[in-house]
């Protein structure tokens, strides 16, 4: 709109016949049952015998601001639905997302610095594999980044930080945590 605001709209929805799952057996060496884990385990695929449903949708907008600052910002949303019990779907994405972003391409002298930071919001799942499962907790992260143009030598510096207030967060049950990434990067034939 008015080459100032882009606006992205998406919606879905999608029914699933014979949806591939997982089951866990137990196979006992009498063939008599016993407590549950004192069995030989397995993990088959099995299709569901139900319909399986996913929907999802997100808005994202985007507007520019005066002197070259735009501000951003996103939600998404997923889900899954009428999973059977005893089968799992491995459906691990987190129902909701938030992303909030300010940013500018150029300021200063000549325009040759520019910026960036960013907020990542996403809250808790249940996260299910082969080899685990378990509630992952729901994380915030900033990011951020400033960087200077060598129009001359068609390059840039940039200095910026990936989860700069170093919050600890994991993306999947049994991963080790992630925290802050910080760097210095020089990028040759960028302008």
């Amino acid at each position: 709109f008015a080459k100032k605001l882009l606006i992205d709209i998406y919606a879905f929805r999608s029914v699933y016949n014979d949806f591939i799952t997982r089951r866990d057996v137990e196979q006992f060496a009498d063939g008599q049952p016993g407590p549950v884990g004192s069995g030989l385990g397995y993990s088959l695929v099995a299709n569901s015998p139900e319909e399986v449903i996913t929907r999802g949708a997100g808005i994202s907008i985007e507007y520019v601001l005066p002197k070259n600052f735009i501000a951003s910002g996103s939600f998404t949303t997923d889900d899954i639905s009428d999973v059977p019990d005893g089968f799992r779907a491995f459906f691990n994405a987190p129902n909701k997302r938030v992303v909030l972003g300010l940013s500018n391409t150029g300021f200063g002298p000549n325009n040759r610095f520019g910026a960036n930071v960013s907020w990542r919001w996403q809250d808790g799942f249940f996260y299910e594999n082969d080899f685990t499962q378990g509630d992952l907790p729901g994380f915030h992260t900033v990011d951020a980044a400033v960087n200077y143009k060598l129009p001359r030598i068609k390059s840039m510096f940039k200095i910026g930080a990936s989860n700069l207030l170093n919050q600890y967060y994991r993306t999947a049950v049994g991963n080790p945590s992630i925290g802050g990434l910080y760097y210095l990067s020089f990028a040759y034939g960028v302008l």
